[in-house]
């Protein structure tokens, strides 16, 4: 999971959180979950829209990119 929801962010650039759950098809909490573990190793940045304070925004960080060029895809190709 944590894998998909890095790639998603990847793919979708600084994205909200029920942006994400859509692409990955995961529930929002499953989602959320998946966030605080990926924030807590520095892999993503998570954040309040300016427009709308109710809205959470995540982009990958530097270390969470590096991470991605470093880990096999999982069907074999690189796809992203």
């Amino acid at each position: 999971p944590q894998l998909l929801v890095l790639q998603a962010i990847r793919a979708l650039g600084e994205v909200s959180t029920g942006a994400i759950s859509r692409e990955v098809s995961m529930s929002p909490p499953t989602v959320v979950a998946v966030l605080d573990r990926l924030e807590a190793r520095g892999l993503i940045v998570r954040y309040r829209s300016t427009a709308d304070r109710r809205i959470v925004h995540a982009r990958l960080t530097d270390q969470g990119q590096q991470a991605l060029t470093t880990v096999p895809d999982l069907l074999g190709t690189r796809t992203l």
